[in-house]
């Protein structure tokens, strides 16, 4: 059966990890220093300590009810990123650090326009004449996703950005990939899912999607359809 709808993952296949880690501290020492005081070491420093932090916190509050409550946790966790930032600067927080922080998040990848793997936009723009709907389907939320995908200039691409705050799911079980599946209006069987992580892809497969492994090293596809890069996939596609 044809793929009608293909989901996406983002970092490990659309975003190259260790650029986006750096445009991060870069984007938050932009934003942050000008703003409240401080220097772009200080806060390059404070955001790489609370972003150890965050992994923690995020990994506690998916497990905490079954995958659910991501759209609360974000607003919490925003917060918390600003003022412990802005407390390990040693500078006072502003008035509304949810704003604050949605207004740096938003800045940071407006600018991320140089993280993405060479061949991932050509590779998407292909995709887009290949299968009929685009989609997203990411541990970030919805609105970093949205974010990146304007800066690369491809975000009328993808009909919808998940971000599994927009079906108020984390990515840590099936439900998150039949939950959006349901919201897309498109059936398991005409599904597929790239991403470079087996366990996503396992879960994927347990909601009835056709699963692509993306791996660059060439290894065990543990099952999955193994492709090496996102160009690769138009082929199979094809």
């Amino acid at each position: 059966m044809p793929v009608e709808a293909l989901f996406v993952d983002s970092a490990g296949v659309l975003l190259d990890v260790s650029a986006l880690l750096k445009a991060w501290q870069r984007g938050v020492a932009e934003f942050c220093g000008p703003r409240l005081g401080g220097s772009a070491e200080q806060w390059a420093k404070a955001n790489r300590l609370v972003e150890q932090r965050y992994f923690a916190w995020a990994r506690e509050a998916a497990h905490a009810d079954g995958g659910r409550g991501l759209r609360s946790f974000v607003r919490w966790s925003d917060e918390r990123w600003i003022k412990d930032m802005c407390e390990l600067v040693g500078v006072g927080s502003p008035a509304d650090p949810i704003a604050f922080a949605d207004a740096c998040t938003r800045h940071i990848t407006a600018g991320a326009g140089d993280t993405a793997y060479p061949d991932a936009v050509p590779a998407v723009r292909a995709l887009a004449t290949q299968v009929p709907r685009l989609f997203t389907a990411t541990s970030q939320d919805e609105r970093q996703i949205d974010g990146y995908l304007r800066a690369f200039g491809i975000r009328e691409l993808f009909e919808r950005t998940y971000g599994g705050d927009l079906v108020d799911r984390f990515k840590v079980n099936a439900a998150f990939f039949t939950d959006i599946m349901a919201d897309a209006d498109v059936a398991p069987e005409r599904s597929a899912l790239v991403d470079d992580n087996p366990r996503y892809l396992g879960w994927a497969r347990e909601a009835g999607m056709k699963t692509y492994l993306l791996e660059r090293r060439g290894e065990d596809p543990e099952g999955h359809e193994l492709v090496p890069s996102l160009a690769a996939l138009t082929d199979r596609l094809g």
